[in-house]
């Protein structure tokens, strides 16, 4: 049980820098305050709450 937790944690913190990459060059094109920026910037958000479940369940 532990490991899937490392494992989704792993998961999580790889497709928030995929998502942070993303967000950065949508805002160099598009502008910071582009929907798309603010779509990504709440995904990159949610994929840290889930992080911070998966801790939370650790302890």
């Amino acid at each position: 049980m532990l490991m899937e937790r490392d494992s989704e944690q792993d998961n999580n913190i790889e497709k928030i820098e995929e998502l942070r990459e993303k967000m950065v060059a949508t805002a160099l094109v598009h502008g910071i305050n582009h929907p798309k920026v603010l779509w990504y910037s709440q995904q990159i958000d949610e994929k840290h709450n889930d992080i911070l479940k998966l801790k939370h369940q650790n302890i």
